[in-house]
């Protein structure tokens, strides 16, 4: 994301799964990484263009 020109911060965390609940990501749509962009959860390895 950085090389698409997007500033990112990184925060490691072993409860995980309890951030993807409060964010109300249901069980089949969680992936290995979380985002938050203006409001919005982006679940897995989603491409610049779609966040865009």
């Amino acid at each position: 994301m950085e090389k698409n020109g997007y500033k990112i911060s990184s925060h490691a965390s072993e409860d995980f799964i309890k951030i993807k609940e409060k964010l109300n990501i249901k069980d089949e749509y969680q992936s290995c990484h979380t985002g938050l962009i203006d409001g919005y959860a982006i679940e897995g390895h989603v491409p610049s263009s779609a966040v865009d």
